[in-house]
């Protein structure tokens, strides 16, 4: 990396979803709020180019969960043109997209989730877990079976540790 240029963070993720306000409200249970609403914007031909696409169109809104110069930031975007295709793998076999938010308190927020009407995959809080260096994990579906993960680490780490577990030859 140069001298002159670093990145700073994640800025943004784009996410593809079929249904804009469900998606919407989804994330809003989860703590996102829309900071950007770009529903009626009609997007020049230059995003198609940027995107190596024949045409993109779509309806779209931009949320954050937390305040500050440096938000986690998510774009979800309804896809007009081209359409989204539609889900013809059972979302037991598909290879998930994952969006992993660092949470306190992850038996909390699973519980008040729940509360809320979320379902969630699986809540984990266990030996084979601690081992890795993660205090608890929860997932969830969003309405378009992209996975949700709300992940504690052990005091005084960063990330889970894969080191502790069998490795390939």
């Amino acid at each position: 990396m140069s001298e002159q240029w670093h990145v700073r963070c994640l800025s943004h993720f784009t996410l593809a979803v079929r249904n804009l306000e469900r998606s919407i409200n989804f994330y809003a249970q989860v703590g996102f709020q829309i900071i950007h609403d770009r529903r009626n914007t009609i997007w020049p031909e230059s995003v198609a180019e940027n995107f190596g696409m024949r045409v993109a169109q779509g309806r779209g809104v931009l949320m954050a969960i937390d305040a500050g110069e440096l938000h986690t930031r998510l774009d979800l975007i309804e896809w007009l043109q081209p359409r989204l295709s539609g889900p013809d793998t059972p979302v037991e076999e598909r290879i998930p997209t994952l969006i992993a938010l660092l949470t306190e308190n992850v038996a909390a927020a699973y519980h008040d989730l729940r509360a809320r009407g979320i379902e969630f995959v699986v809540l984990r809080d266990d030996v084979e877990h601690h081992r890795l260096g993660i205090k608890a994990v929860a997932l969830c579906r969003d309405p378009d079976g992209n996975l949700l993960e709300f992940i504690e680490y052990m005091p005084g780490l960063r990330n889970s540790q894969p080191q502790n577990l069998k490795q390939r030859a």
